[in-house]
């Protein structure tokens, strides 16, 4: 599975709405300052160029399985990923969220015909510390079920759906480090 952080900054605009500069998840707002971006160009599909995303404050970006957290970091962390037409570039847009069990005959035969030319964000997760022990187990783990990523110049966007029946909302601006994934 592709994986990739993105980092956020504080929103240094006004407040111009619920979760403006934050993220929101149940009710609750958390800035993420961290990032990281793989960039996977055009290996993933075809004819998309893909970006995996981790929002994290912390150090440890790639986790698979329990996830610390640093002091300073907020209870949740994000990752998903973007894959946006073309393969010159990355393209801004609004990605929406498809789950598909076809993803590696996608890969492989190619995305079918009518996605081609959309925006599509194929895996995404949501991370919460609810028992506050500073870790993220895999039951403290929530995949996205339906909803939107919007990337901008300047913001990411939120509004996603999660698995557990919550949402995850809001807005903030992105100041990413981008690598080559792992190989």
């Amino acid at each position: 599975m592709l994986l990739v952080a993105g980092a956020c900054k504080k929103d240094k605009g006004g407040d111009e709405g619920e979760g403006e500069g934050q993220l929101v998840y149940d009710g609750n707002k958390y800035n993420i300052e961290k990032g990281l971006i793989w960039d996977y160009r055009d290996h993933f599909f075809s004819t998309h160029y893909s970006q995996s995303y981790f929002l994290k404050n912390g150090m440890e970006f790639a986790s698979w399985g329990t996830q610390t957290l640093l002091p300073g970091d907020p209870p949740i962390t994000l990752s998903y990923v973007l894959c946006s037409p073309g393969t010159s570039k990355f393209q801004n847009g609004v990605f929406k969220y498809y789950h598909s069990l076809d993803y590696a005959a996608w890969q492989v035969d190619g995305l079918p015909e009518a996605m081609k030319s959309e925006f599509l964000c194929v895996s995404g997760y949501v991370c919460f510390d609810a028992d506050g022990d500073r870790k993220i187990t895999a039951a403290e783990t929530f995949k996205v079920s339906s909803g939107t990523v919007t990337v901008t110049d300047s913001y990411t966007e939120y509004n996603l759906l999660l698995e557990n029946g919550k949402k995850v909302t809001g807005r903030n601006s992105a100041s990413y480090t981008k690598t080559l994934p792992p190989s």
